[in-house]
């Protein structure tokens, strides 16, 4: 591709000089240019090929269908009247959505548990370092984070830095009974939902739950403490 387009440029500069025939540049000029369109279509049957798996299949498949962006603005309350302030918008759709919701801060009752022994045992059990690297590592590094702002990344290439202060944390979570309020406080984004003509109604808006991912790594510990271990001792019935 460098030897097409660097040729290219010598005839053009030649063809000014009237060193060659500009039907020669010309030439020159078209068969670089299908070169370039051949390999874009080679590169895109590549990404194509390369993309396995239903998490980047359907990040693809979003970006390709992308709608027009919609604005909140014209959404209606059930008044027929329309709201302009944008947070009374979101309030309007948390509710809608989320019925009963609390504002962020709200106490946990169990801030003031006693944990025994046993309680610190199963949190040891459960809370090990080579299950709190296998759940760091278990998330895209990118994904959205929740109101904490930490990216799955940040644990991930820290994991070495920070993997003893981050097991005391979870073990004092699990045996407190305990969960840091910006643990499970959610932060909500609404996406609209495509092939709509008319967005002026809050369920033509999906919410998007976008949590901690301390949260999403406690859980993890959890879910593989029960496979493994619970569910291996004393096994579901068939029913």
């Amino acid at each position: 591709m460098d030897k097409l387009r660097q040729e290219c440029n010598n005839n053009i500069r030649r063809a000014c000089r009237n060193l060659i025939d500009k039907e020669t540049a010309k030439t020159a000029r078209k068969r670089y240019k299908s070169t370039i369109r051949q390999c874009k279509r080679e590169s895109w049957r590549r990404f194509c090929r390369s993309v396995s798996g239903p998490r980047p299949a359907s990040r693809l498949f979003k970006i390709l269908g992308k709608d027009h962006i919609i604005s909140l603005d014209n959404i209606q309350v059930p008044n027929s009247s329309h709201i302009s302030n944008t947070e009374e918008i979101l309030r309007y759709l948390l509710d809608t959505h989320f019925p009963g919701n609390t504002p962020y801060g709200v106490s946990n009752s169990n801030a003031n548990y006693q944990a025994s022994d046993e309680d610190w045992q199963i949190a040891t059990t459960i809370v090990t370092e080579e299950r709190v690297r296998w759940a760091v590592a278990y998330s895209a590094p990118f994904k959205s984070p929740g109101i904490d702002g930490i990216y799955p990344v940040l644990l991930q290439k820290g994991i070495d830095i920070i993997i003893g202060r981050l097991i005391k944390l979870l073990r004092a979570s699990i045996a407190l009974w305990y969960i840091p309020t910006q643990w499970r406080t959610a932060r909500v984004v609404f996406v609209h939902k495509p092939g709509c003509n008319d967005y002026t109604q809050p369920k033509l808006f999906r919410p998007i739950s976008l949590m901690s991912f301390l949260l999403k790594t406690t859980e993890r510990l959890i879910d593989r403490h029960i496979r493994d271990g619970t569910l291996v001792r004393y096994t579901l019935h068939a029913n």
